[in-house]
């Protein structure tokens, strides 16, 4: 939750109200092993349950960078188990799925191909963990989403690459909104251009959460 913490400022100036939690087997949260987002997802919807508990008016909005706004997107999916209260999405460098991510790397990184390693670990995966790469999937997630959504990409991200972002905009059936930001590496928007990334995350915004 530290690392989210420059992103975090804007929004208490605005008078936003921020829940930042540690993901499973990060930070102060228990686990050993993350899920790329797809267990992480069922935690999403648990924390804005909680937050209507306490607040049944809450407004929500959901916010991540990289696999943060991977597992963000795949709880999108998940309509009919979030509460109503959510109404919005800001994904900032999402991957289409884990499964494409690795297969990226592992080709831009070590000059390997998916085949035999991506089956071999996801096998693995299933084994010990009961989930595989091909299971944190995005992409396939946001076919069954209906929230609005900000997707948000630097253009010069190499880790995870800008046309990830790109498709995940291009084939959402929702209300959406694209801002590539030139010359921004992986999570780096905000820092390049902080004046053009918080407009329009704020002006996304208002169309749907009342002050």
């Amino acid at each position: 939750h530290r690392d989210i913490v420059p992103a975090i400022v804007p929004f208490v100036e605005k008078g936003w109200h921020v829940v930042a939690v540690d993901q499973r087997g990060r930070g102060n949260s228990e686990g050993d092993y993350l899920s790329m987002g797809w267990l992480e997802k069922d935690d999403v919807i648990q924390w804005t349950k909680r937050i209507c508990e306490e607040d049944e008016e809450a407004q929500i909005v959901l916010y991540g960078e990289s696999m943060g706004a991977a597992t963000i997107m795949m709880a999108a999916g998940e309509r009919e188990s979030l509460p109503e209260q959510v109404a919005a999405v800001v994904e900032d460098c999402g991957y289409t799925s884990a499964y494409d991510m690795f297969k990226d790397q592992l080709k831009e990184r070590f000059g390997l191909p998916a085949f035999p390693f991506l089956p071999a670990a996801s096998a693995v995966g299933q084994m010990r963990l009961g989930f595989t790469f091909y299971d944190a999937d995005a992409k396939a997630q946001l076919e069954k989403a209906t929230l609005p959504i900000l997707f948000i990409h630097g253009g010069a991200d190499d880790y995870v690459p800008t046309s990830m972002g790109e498709t995940l905009y291009e084939e959402y059936e929702g209300e959406k909104q694209l801002l590539i930001v030139e010359g921004a590496g992986h999570g780096q928007s905000a820092d390049v251009d902080p004046d053009t990334y918080y407009e329009t995350v704020f002006s996304f915004l208002e169309n749907y959460v009342k002050e």
